[in-house]
């Protein structure tokens, strides 16, 4: 658990809420002060630092998934509180999956009206002003955009709009950092990036600023883990590379990637939170899955 510890009689016990006895009476309180080193410092509630232990094999989150073939790249997203896995492959189609709570349920709803991409689908989801996209990459190089209407993805080329062709390869991974970026990998093992305007997307070098070349097929996976942000990029040689965002740049950090194993080709790593847990899907070349939980304390 992530909470306060306290000197209780020279023993540190760990603090479960930030409750205080007041008048006799448990009350919650927002902030709480205390003393570091004679020094009175303020603790918001909730902004308890959180240490990364790495990352521990976990094949419970990938019951119930399939072998898609060749390729895989699973897509996590949640709407209306319900948790799905949208998993592109090599042929270009899409095949869904939906949370039932222990294991990932074939549900072919969540993928009713994407198209066959023609040949590498890579799926990413995003939210904008509380609507819920999709935007698709493809071995062509090109993206394919999606609105859901609340049963169907419709085609929306609006939210592709400024995104431009990137040769071969294309694979978008949606960020929110207070504003909205897409950063996609490509065949060269490059990465470019994109800001939201509103209406189009803007090319931003500065959000790629510090991602170094991967070799071939860079894909980037987005994790926000309380205000710090991190990023994992896979590769067609199955390796991993973490990075850490310094407000400025991505800065290498080899604990986000620590645990994490040679998938063997074409790693695709995808970043999920469900309830209060973090965890890792994977996809690979043989069109199957690896699971990781993130340790954290």
């Amino acid at each position: 658990m992530n909470n306060l510890k306290i000197n209780v009689g020279g023993i540190y016990k760990e603090v479960l809420s930030t409750k205080l006895i007041v008048g006799g009476a448990w009350k919650d309180v927002k902030k709480l002060d205390i003393n570091v080193e004679g020094i009175w410092k303020c603790v918001e509630k909730g902004t308890i630092p959180i240490t990364i232990n790495g990352w521990q094999s976990n094949t419970k989150i990938l019951a119930g998934l399939t072998d898609v073939g060749v390729n895989s790249a699973p897509c996590y997203l949640q709407i209306n509180n319900e948790s799905y896995l949208i998993v592109g492959n090599y042929d270009g189609t899409f095949r869904g999956y939906k949370w039932s709570g222990y294991s990932w349920a074939y549900y072919s709803a969540i993928v009713n009206g994407l198209r066959n991409n023609g040949t590498g689908a890579t799926p990413c989801y995003l939210q904008i002003n509380n609507e819920s996209y999709l935007i698709s990459g493809g071995w062509n190089g090109m993206f394919y955009g999606y609105k859901w209407s609340g049963s169907t993805w419709v085609a929306n080329s609006a939210i592709i709009n400024g995104l431009s062709d990137v040769g071969a390869v294309s694979a978008p991974c949606y960020l929110l950092n207070n504003e909205s970026y897409l950063i996609t990998g490509e065949n060269k093992g490059l990465f470019y990036g994109y800001k939201w305007s509103g209406t189009t997307w803007v090319t931003n070098s500065a959000i790629v600023n510090g991602l170094s070349d991967t070799g071939d097929s860079s894909k980037l996976c987005y994790i926000k883990i309380k205000d710090e942000i991190y990023s994992i990029t896979g590769a067609s040689d199955g390796l991993f590379h973490g990075y850490k965002w310094s407000g400025t740049n991505w800065v290498t950090n080899s604990a986000i990637v620590n645990g994490l194993i040679d998938v063997g080709y074409n790693s695709a790593p995808n970043y999920m939170e469900i309830g209060e847990e973090r965890y890792l899907i994977i996809g690979d070349y043989d069109g199957l899955f690896h699971g990781y939980k993130l340790l954290t304390e």
